[in-house]
C-alpha cells in the first residue's frame, strides 16, 4: 500500500504527475471563515474536492490522453502526486465514487478529443482509485497559521499605534476640514486665528499694520459675525488686509499646506494575510485532517490507440505528443 510522501519515481515518457490542490475553484469564504478552520484543523471540504476533480479532469486529462495516444505510449495520469514524484494525497471524509470518476473522464474526453480522420473515438482507459496510509495526525495548529498569527499580532499592534498618530494629526488640523464662518464665529477657533494674526504682526509693514489692527479689532469684538458669502463674494476680501477674510483664508491655506505634509501614512502591510487561504488551498492541512478524512490517488491508464487526435485546448483543436524536452522533463507539446 502507498503511504502519504512516499517517493514512487520521477515523471517519465509514460507517467505524469499532478498535485491536487483547491486552486482551481478557490475557496468560497472570507479570511476569518479560513481562519476558523486553521485555527481548529476542521475539514468540511468534500464538495469543493469533488468540484476540484472536475476542473483537473476537464483541464489535463484530454492533453496528456491525446499526447499519450499520438505518441503510441501506454501512459498513466496520477492525480494527488506532485511533481517529484511524491504522493500528497486527495483528502475526503467519503470514498470516490469510481463510476462517477469514470463517466467524468470519458464525457471529458468525447467531448475534448477528436480523431484526426474524424471517425468515432474508441477510448481504451483504465481508472484506478488508490487509497494511500495516511501520516501520523499532527495535532496544535500548523507552524505556518502559527507564523500568521504571530505577524498578524505585530500588524495589529502597528495599525493601533498608527491610529493614536492619525487621531493626533486629524485634531491638530481641525480648522482645515471647517468653514471659514466656523473658524470666525465659534470662540474656541476664533482663538486660533487670533494666535495666528499675533504671530505674523512683526512681518508686517506700517501701511500693514493699520490694516491688520482693523482687522484684528473686529476679531476681538465678541459680537462680530463673519457673514457667510459666496466664493464670489469673498475674491477681492481675501486679498484685503482690513478684512477677515484675508487672515482666516490665509490661515487655512497655510495650515492646508502643513497638512498634508505632516499627513501620516501607514506604511507596513501585512503580507502575510493569504496564509490560511494558501494553507487550504495547498492541501498543507492533511496530516491535521487525518483524524477525519481518507487520502486516495487516481490513477488514470490511457491505453494504446492506432489513430492520431486533436484535442480542444478551449481556443482551439491542436494536435500533441509526449515527448522529453531540452531540460530532460517529459512534456506533451502542440505539434
Amino acid at each position: 500500500m502507498f503511504s502519504y510522501n512516499d517517493f514512487i519515481g520521477p515523471e517519465t515518457l509514460s507517467r505524469e504527475y499532478k498535485e491536487f490542490c483547491l486552486y482551481k475553484t478557490g475557496l468560497p469564504f472570507d479570511t476569518q471563515r479560513a481562519e476558523y478552520y486553521c485555527q481548529s484543523n476542521t475539514f468540511q471540504f468534500d464538495d469543493l474536492v469533488c468540484m476540484n476533480i472536475e476542473k483537473y479532469i476537464d483541464e489535463y486529462i484530454p492533453k496528456y490522453i491525446c499526447g499519450f495516444w499520438n505518441s503510441k505510449i501506454n501512459g498513466d495520469i496520477y492525480i494527488g502526486t506532485d511533481d517529484y514524484g511524491f504522493i500528497k494525497g486527495i483528502p475526503l471524509s467519503r470514498s470516490i465514487d469510481i463510476p462517477w470518476l469514470e463517466n467524468k473522464i470519458r464525457d471529458s474526453i468525447f467531448s475534448s478529443i477528436k480523431s484526426e480522420d474524424g471517425t468515432p473515438i474508441e477510448i481504451h482507459i483504465g481508472v484506478e482509485v488508490v487509497p494511500i496510509e495516511k501520516p501520523k495526525l499532527q495535532t496544535g495548529i500548523h507552524p505556518l497559521y502559527q507564523f500568521y498569527l504571530e505577524k498578524q499580532s505585530e500588524f495589529i499592534i502597528h495599525f493601533k499605534e498608527f491610529q493614536k498618530v492619525y487621531k493626533e494629526w486629524q485634531d491638530t488640523y481641525e480648522l482645515v476640514n471647517m468653514k471659514l464662518v466656523d473658524i470666525v464665529n465659534l470662540p474656541e477657533n476664533r482663538w486660533a486665528l487670533i494666535d495666528y494674526m499675533e504671530r505674523n504682526e512683526s512681518k508686517l509693514n506700517e501701511d500693514e499694520l493699520k490694516e491688520y489692527d482693523i482687522a484684528m479689532g473686529q476679531l476681538v469684538d465678541n459680537l462680530y459675525q463673519l457673514p457667510a458669502l459666496s466664493g464670489e463674494d469673498i475674491k477681492d476680501l481675501k486679498n484685503d488686509k482690513k478684512s477677515v477674510f484675508y487672515w482666516v483664508t490665509r490661515l487655512k491655506d497655510e495650515m492646508c499646506i502643513q497638512y498634508r505634509k505632516d499627513k501620516p501614512y501607514f506604511f507596513p502591510k501585512f503580507k502575510h494575510r493569504n496564509i490560511p487561504y494558501q494553507l487550504l488551498i495547498g492541501m498543507d492541512m492533511i496530516p491535521y485532517w487525518v483524524d477525519q478524512v481518507d487520502l486516495y490517488m487516481i490513477r488514470i491508464t490511457s491505453g494504446l490507440q492506432s489513430k492520431s487526435f486533436l484535442y480542444n485546448n478551449g481556443t482551439q483543436w491542436i494536435r500533441c505528443v509526449r515527448i522529453i524536452d531540452d531540460k530532460n522533463q517529459p512534456i506533451c507539446l502542440p505539434e
